[in-house]
């Protein structure tokens, strides 16, 4: 017996949704497992990074005068 056209579509899709949702679950597997501080997460290391880029804008913003050569 024969497989129809529908039949053997309907079994592709569902094998690639499988490989996919696999795929899908170990990358989050692997995301978890990952111990790396981003910057941006909460807690102190945050407030140090903003506070870091703040001073560091503040630096750019102030005018600053080159000294005058001694006469």
């Amino acid at each position: 017996m024969v497989p129809s056209r529908k039949q053997q579509t309907s079994f592709h899709e569902d094998k690639t949704m499988k490989i996919k949702t696999r795929w899908i679950n170990g990358i989050i597997e692997e995301a978890d497992k990952c111990t790396t501080r981003m910057p941006w997460e909460r807690g102190l290391r945050r407030q140090a990074f903003i506070a870091s880029r703040k001073a560091a804008a503040a630096l750019r913003e102030t005018e600053t005068r080159t000294p005058r050569p001694a006469a």
